[in-house]
This record gives C-alpha cells, structure tokens and sequence, in this order.
C-alpha cells in the first residue's frame, strides 16, 4: 500500500512540475464524466471544450501499461455563453486504482495489468493563469 502511494504521488509531483504527458481525446475521457452526470451536463451544457488535451502519460516502467493516460486530465474550453471570452482551463481529478491480472488491487505498481479511475472533481478557470491546477488528494 505505501508502495502504491508513493508511485502515485510520484507520478502526480512529475506532472503538476514537468506538465509532462501525453495527449488524449475528450471523448474518452469522457467517459469519466458519465460517473457524475450533473457535472457532466454542466461543463458540456456551458462550455465547448477542445477534442484533445492532454494526461499524465504512465512511462514504460510500468511493464503492462507503457503508455497509457490517466488522470489529471487538461483541456482548453471557452464559454458558450460569453462569445468573445478568454480560453478556460477544464482539469479532470481521477483517483486511479492499479489492478493486477484478476481485477483486484495490484500490490506491486509497476506489473498492475490495468486500472480505474473515478472522477473526483472538476476544476475550471481562466486559461491565461500561470501554473498547473493541481488535484486535491
């Protein structure tokens, strides 16, 4: 379990100081936002959020997931509302869940076979601001 956290915080403190990662599509991520509906329709409802964006990209330590996106996700937006607006920044906190082969919690990071996320906040403001938005823990 300490393993774990301590491979998580580290992939989270390389994002939020390199902003490393890889692209990713709105639309899968998307399917993160089908979790909390009412969120959901709020950011789509009012804003038109750019098709891609960009995740924390899981390196090719990790021996199955090489090169696979999880969250915090980012992307550009602008208000459908507000015509001539500045651009928004839209991040997507997940708290991802490394499994191993038969679906339970991996124990050793780096072999987990897949993972999880659940969405746990949506954090939107000016794009213009200096720095990364971090996720709460």
């Amino acid at each position: 379990m300490k393993k774990r956290m301590f491979v998580f915080a580290l992939v989270l403190l390389v994002a939020g100081r390199l902003r490393a990662g890889g692209s990713v599509d709105f639309a899968d991520v998307r399917k993160i936002l089908h979790q909390k509906p009412a969120i959901e329709s709020l950011l789509l409802d009012d804003l038109i959020v750019d098709p891609a964006g960009w995740g924390v990209r899981l390196g090719n330590h990790f021996k199955h997931l090489g090169g696979a996106r999880i969250g915090p996700y980012v992307f550009s937006a602008k208000s459908r509302a507000v015509k001539s607006g500045g651009k928004l920044e839209v991040t997507i906190c997940t708290q991802v869940t490394f499994l191993d082969a038969r679906g339970n919690p991996a124990k050793d990071l780096l072999e987990a076979s897949a993972f999880r996320e659940k969405l746990s906040q949506v954090v939107v403001r000016e794009g213009s601001a200096e720095g990364f938005t971090s996720c709460p823990e």
